[in-house]
């Protein structure tokens, strides 16, 4: 299983004073299009779980979705003393 992290920053009131690195998102439909052209790009995994949040801070609010999701490929074994792959 691997994992896909998005975030996005939320125009909202008073957000245009701050800074962020994160894609600024003015509706719903751009965060659709983000979603669609990353799916279209991966025609052959199956989507395990979608996690939403949002994350108000001082001036700024963000949106992060997280994708779970199978792509078929065999799982890599750890390196011999544990670790990462």
């Amino acid at each position: 299983m691997k994992v896909r992290f998005f975030a996005f920053q939320l125009s909202h009131k008073g957000a245009r004073l701050f800074g962020g690195g994160r894609p600024r998102v003015e509706n719903a439909s751009e965060i659709e299009a983000v979603m669609n052209e990353w799916l279209a790009s991966r025609p052959g995994i199956r989507i395990e779980h979608v996690q939403q949040t949002v994350s108000p801070g001082f001036g700024l609010v963000f949106l992060y979705l997280t994708v779970w999701y199978d792509d078929g490929a065999e799982p890599r074994a750890a390196p011999e003393g544990g670790g990462t792959p």
